[in-house]
């Protein structure tokens, strides 16, 4: 079993267990599969450098259907599912080290959560 996990789009489909290292954007072009306009990564490096430099010290959470950008409008909770620990580039693209809830580790193992969708700021 892998412990790595890459895909070409901004959803990506969860193995049956809870990966430690995904893949979040690719080199080029991606396309969201709900039909938005598609976006670049040119540069991986500067996106570690500039997330790094507006995150601080704090973790780069990961969230359940983007609740932690809507909580303001609906008022519900925003649990973490995991944490992201790291970033780093390679020839795929950019990549986050993951450490997920026990919570979040259930529910992959359980297939009640099977995709990991990823907001982001950037220029198209």
């Amino acid at each position: 079993m892998s412990d790595t996990l890459s895909l070409a789009t901004t959803a990506l489909d969860l193995p049956p267990y809870p990966p430690s290292r995904i893949l979040l954007l690719r080199h080029g072009e991606n396309r969201p599969r709900d039909g938005r306009q598609a976006f670049f990564l040119e540069n991986a490096d500067a996106v570690i450098a500039k997330t790094k430099l507006r995150a601080q010290s704090t973790p780069l959470v990961i969230d359940y259907e983007h609740q932690s950008h809507a909580t303001k409008a609906n008022g519900k909770p925003a649990p973490a599912a995991g944490w992201i620990t790291a970033l780093n580039a390679d020839a795929d693209g950019l990549w986050a080290e993951v450490e997920w809830t026990d919570a979040a580790k259930a529910a992959i193992k359980a297939r009640s959560v099977c995709a990991a969708r990823h907001g982001y700021r950037g220029r198209r």
